[in-house]
């Protein structure tokens, strides 16, 4: 109880120094040890966890490598639905929407919570529907998509949403068949058919594939061994998932066109350019 309090009057007392031009310093690693010790404690639930994660959320970020935060995320389509539309709503219907006291949205909050948003967003990972035991289940998978699809679409955010859905099932689990992704998001896939997750699942893949390392003349023979892996695996499932084989494609192009630059570069090297 006493971290918890601890936890929740620091921000406000922080805003207090910094208004009045005081030097205010924030101990990292202070802050994750409170929180390594909530996660201890039994009596501790990770919904407390999470909203207590929200105003420290660009420090945990980069040392807390299991937010609540985020697996709040994975469990509601609702709060997913809110950073979504925290991310993209225009300032010229800021207006319209409202807080719970009936006071309007100013340009300020929406700024610092589109910023929040994409914090949490930025590095989301999981899978909804996904159990203890790393199982995705379809059925929960399907309807934590359609209730943030619905409630996306209510608020005129259904394009970015979809492109964030499609980020989020980039993340998934091979299948039992040892194929990436997993029969249940395969599934999804071929059943949604939406431009937009598709498009959001070929880059959220690229950009889980992080910075890569190699020699000077190596070219892009990295590449070409995934391009192989990629194309191979597309075949195998294009009879049953065509849409998802078609997406396996596009990232073998892609990782293809790579290995032609990366080739490039090595040759430029190798004449001394």
């Amino acid at each position: 109880e006493v971290l918890i309090q601890v936890l929740e009057a620091f921000p406000a007392d922080a805003a207090i120094y910094r208004e009045g031009d005081l030097k205010f310093s924030i101990d990292t690693y202070s802050i994750c040890r409170l929180f390594e010790k909530l996660d201890k404690s039994e009596s501790i639930c990770s919904e407390t966890i999470a909203r207590l994660e929200v105003p420290y959320i660009q420090i945990l970020r980069s040392h807390r490598t299991n937010l609540a935060l985020h697996q709040e995320v994975i469990r509601s389509p609702s709060l997913f639905a809110d950073l979504i539309t925290w991310t993209s709503q225009p300032s010229d219907k800021l207006g319209e929407f409202s807080e719970q006291d009936g006071e309007p949205i100013d340009e300020l909050t929406q700024s610092n919570r589109a910023e929040l948003a994409w914090h949490i967003l930025y590095r989301l990972r999981g899978i909804p529907g996904t159990t203890d035991d790393g199982v995705v289940e379809t059925e929960k998978l399907v309807s934590w998509v359609e209730e943030a699809r619905y409630l996306l679409k209510e608020r005129g955010c259904e394009t970015i949403g979809d492109n964030y859905i499609g980020q989020l099932l980039a993340n998934a689990p091979s299948g039992i068949d040892k194929i990436w992704p997993c029969e249940p998001v395969r599934d999804l896939l071929d059943r949604i058919r939406s431009s937009h997750i598709d498009d959001g699942f070929v880059i959220g893949k690229r950009l889980l594939r992080g910075i890569t390392t190699r020699g000077a003349f190596d070219g892009g023979d990295q590449e070409r061994f995934l391009t192989h892996n990629y194309r191979e695996n597309a075949t195998k499932i294009a009879a049953t998932w065509p849409n998802t084989a078609k997406l396996l494609r596009r990232i073998a192009d892609s990782y293809e066109f790579e290995a032609g630059e990366n080739d490039n570069r090595a040759e430029q090297f190798d004449y001394g350019l």
